[in-house]
């Protein structure tokens, strides 16, 4: 079966000036797939890509920023979805 994937995000400020961007992927089904997940970073000005290696049901993990982030979107061009 086709995994459903949940995404969530949270953006801190940290004390020396920095920002940390906390990710938590899961993903539902009959067994956890091993899948490339793209996903962008929107800062106030411009945007950076990430991708990561996502074959477990539940994964979080932290990225740390000097410039601030004010938003994270989840395989924005639908990549996952159209394979």
């Amino acid at each position: 079966s086709i995994p459903v994937v949940n995404f969530n995000y949270k953006i801190e400020d940290i004390k020396d000036g920095r920002y940390k961007v906390r990710l938590d992927f899961k993903q539902k089904g009959e067994s956890a797939f091993l899948m490339g997940v793209l996903f962008t970073i929107d800062f106030e000005e411009g945007y950076e890509y990430r991708k990561i290696m996502f074959g477990k049901r539940n994964m979080k993990f932290s990225l740390i920023f000097s410039n601030r982030p004010v938003s994270v979107s989840f395989d924005k061009e639908n990549y996952i979805l159209n394979r």
